[in-house]
């Protein structure tokens, strides 16, 4: 739903003015989710499933997984990389 009147800029871009199709482009580009119960594949490992989202965008393995192993760091889990979600306490 889009506001009647005003404006919200996100990054430096109004996205009130954006069309449809170019506002699903900029939500996969630069908004995520963290979700309180996680939603996470429980046949995946933490690798996999931090690298999903990317490969819905086309990008390759190898770029996937270099940026998942990122986040995972960042979070201090890159040691848990290989872990499957009930192997992981939460």
């Amino acid at each position: 739903e889009k506001p009647t009147r005003g404006s919200i800029h996100i990054r430096g871009y109004n996205i009130v003015k954006m069309s449809e199709r170019r506002l699903a482009r900029f939500r996969q580009k630069y908004i995520g989710f963290v979700f309180q119960s996680y939603n996470l594949l429980p046949t995946l490992n933490a690798l996999e499933n931090v690298s999903l989202p990317l490969t819905f965008r086309g990008i390759s393995k190898n770029i996937r997984d270099k940026r998942a192993l990122k986040m995972l760091e960042a979070v201090g889990l890159k040691q848990h990389r290989n872990h499957k979600p009930s192997q992981m306490s939460g």
